[in-house]
């Protein structure tokens, strides 16, 4: 699952409504903690592509003080395939306090999913997101 709660960063953000309900509900770590999302829009996540991000579909909630996405979610963001993946790996390199994701398509190498980041607390931030205009950059954990 993939959420913010920073609305202004998810591009292509849509309320959701009476008409057009969430089909989801966020389960937080924390007991009795659940929440519906607000809405969704997509990511601009960094990426080792033609693009130079992936677009990843991300829920809105005031209930997070940070931003989450499973990296399962990379790879459906890169358009591919996940039984099309050997395998996949968060390497990190503690000393330059950076890490790499690395999804490796089983057929082609120029269809890799690579990420990189940095390491605050041990803990993976995809870097710098692409914002929305006007905004701030957002260091997203995953």
């Amino acid at each position: 699952m993939r959420c913010t709660d920073q609305q202004h960063m998810l591009h292509g953000y849509r309320e959701f409504t009476r008409s057009r309900p969430s089909s989801v509900k966020l389960m937080h770590a924390t007991v009795n903690s659940d929440a519906v999302p607000r809405g969704v829009g997509y990511l601009h996540v960094p990426a080792k592509n033609a693009q130079g991000y992936l677009s990843v579909q991300t829920f809105y909630t005031l209930y997070l003080c940070t931003t989450v996405i499973n990296e399962r979610d990379l790879v459906k963001a890169a358009k591919i395939r996940v039984k099309d993946i050997e395998s996949d790996s968060i390497t990190k390199h503690k000393d330059a306090r950076t890490f790499t994701y690395h999804a490796k398509h089983r057929m082609n190498s120029s269809k890799d999913v690579i990420i990189h980041g940095i390491l605050i607390d041990d803990k993976c931030y995809a870097g710098t997101c692409r914002n929305a205009p006007g905004t701030d950059h957002l260091h997203m954990y995953f």
